[in-house]
């Protein structure tokens, strides 16, 4: 998470911020990030929904987004006045607007990867383990990371947990505590 915070201070541009916040925040796969539609946004609960791009029906997950993601899709939405009809990763060009790539962000987060954080092995469902090791690592429920990120299967969420940092030793103080 360390190095989430330091590769997103070290983008400047605007729109790349925004779209690596997107990507972690709510551990969308670049392609239900990309096809994102504003409509999609809760604004007065600071929510949003995804549709899983994984299953054949359009089954939609709501996350909740932080303030300061709900600021920065602000701030986009109305410097490019997009409608509820718009997807939001759009840029703006001479030629009108144009949706956000798959390869474009593959080549930004790599690029930022390597620059800000030497890695170079940074894309964008780096940050969607990430998330999901982060929220592990802060005990979330595993039953509940595996309904975040939209997983059919607990085995798929089970991975997560041979990157988390536990304190064996705390844990079984803590459990032993419990029983008195």
């Amino acid at each position: 998470v360390q190095e989430y915070v330091e590769l997103e201070k070290g983008i400047k541009d605007e729109f790349h911020r925004m779209l690596v916040r997107f990507l972690f925040e709510t551990a969308a796969r670049i392609s239900e990030a990309l096809e994102f539609e504003i409509k999609d946004i809760d604004y007065k609960y600071n929510r949003v929904k995804l549709i899983n791009s994984k299953q054949r029906k359009a089954a939609k997950r709501e996350c909740i987004i932080s303030k300061e993601l709900m600021n920065m899709l602000l701030v986009h939405i109305n410097k490019y006045k997009l409608t509820k009809k718009d997807k939001l990763f759009i840029r703006i060009t001479a030629s009108g607007k144009k949706l956000y790539k798959r390869n474009s962000a593959f080549t930004m987060l790599k690029k930022y990867g390597s620059d800000i954080l030497n890695f170079d092995w940074v894309t964008p469902h780096t940050l969607r383990h990430t998330r999901a090791i982060h929220l592990l690592s802060e005990n979330v429920d595993i039953v509940k990371v595996q309904k975040f990120l939209a997983h059919k299967n607990l085995l798929n969420t089970l991975v997560y947990l041979q990157y988390i940092n536990r304190d064996i030793d705390n844990s079984i103080i803590q459990a032993n505590a419990s029983i008195g």
